[in-house]
């Protein structure tokens, strides 16, 4: 199966780390054999005038409808399927990492922590920092519009209308095939991470119940708390030298390997 891997960040000569993470996921890419296509932000002129006019400056909503726009023209240039991967997701296991083919649309399944009365609290959902799809798959087509017709013909206020909040609703649905070796980590298990906080990891792993070897490390959130780059970088370090073991390996009884 032809396959691209699509990703799109604001130029190519970025660094730090989310310049690490588009490394990354560039490296994994051609470890698996398959193509591998950078873009700029002029791929928001796939958007369209109008859709552009209604979002005004919010660059998150439309990157909502430009990685859709983007797998659809991998498709028209001949691929069997594209791959979008934001740009703060961080492969760190690329042996074991790999997204099957799957006969439909497909999202990353999210499992997302954060504090809550000195505990974690946790919400399960899917998220659309990874999606895969087919050539000819039609739901495809059908988010494409659907999120054009929710920016042109109801009032704008946050990128999510455009993007999560869209495909969550429609997930009951349509039921999007959930790819589960993805983490999402909020800021706060980033922190957590880079602490070597255990009961944290711990508690990502038996929430989200399945071993990841990517995250998106959602630190670019607005929602989320502003950490250093150093932080972000030691979290980083610990996910990739344990090759994800700090949080997979609280799967098992035994827990991480020392």
């Amino acid at each position: 199966m032809k396959t691209l891997i699509v990703q799109c960040y604001h130029t190519r000569e970025v660094g730090g780390w989310i310049g690490r993470c588009l490394a990354s996921v560039e490296a994994w890419a051609g470890a698996r054999g398959h193509d591998y296509r950078f873009f700029d932000g002029s791929a928001f002129e796939l958007c369209g005038e109008a859709f552009l006019r209604r979002v005004g400056d919010n660059k998150v909503a439309m990157a909502n409808l430009a990685r859709l726009e983007l797998i659809r023209q991998a498709h028209q240039q001949g691929y069997d399927r594209a791959i979008w991967v934001d740009a703060d997701v961080q492969v760190f296991d690329p042996d074991r990492f790999d997204i099957a083919p799957a006969p439909r649309l497909r999202m990353a399944r999210e499992t997302w922590l954060q504090p809550a009365q000195g505990s974690w609290g946790f919400a399960s959902t899917l998220n659309n920092c990874v999606v895969a799809s087919n050539a000819g798959d039609p739901d495809l087509d059908f988010l494409i519009q659907a999120t054009r017709h929710r920016a042109l013909h109801r009032e704008f206020t946050h990128n999510f209308e455009v993007g999560v909040q869209l495909i969550r609703a429609l997930h009951p649905i349509l039921d999007f095939d959930l790819i589960d070796n993805v983490g999402m980590f909020s800021a706060h298990m980033v922190q957590a991470i880079a602490q070597g906080d255990a009961d944290a990891m711990r508690r990502q792993a038996v929430c989200h119940k399945t071993p990841v070897q990517a995250a998106n490390l959602s630190v670019s959130l607005h929602l989320s708390v502003r950490l250093p780059e150093a932080v972000i970088l030691q979290a980083m370090d610990v996910l990739e030298h344990s090759r994800g073991e700090a949080i997979n390996g609280h799967l098992r009884p035994s827990g991480p390997a020392r």
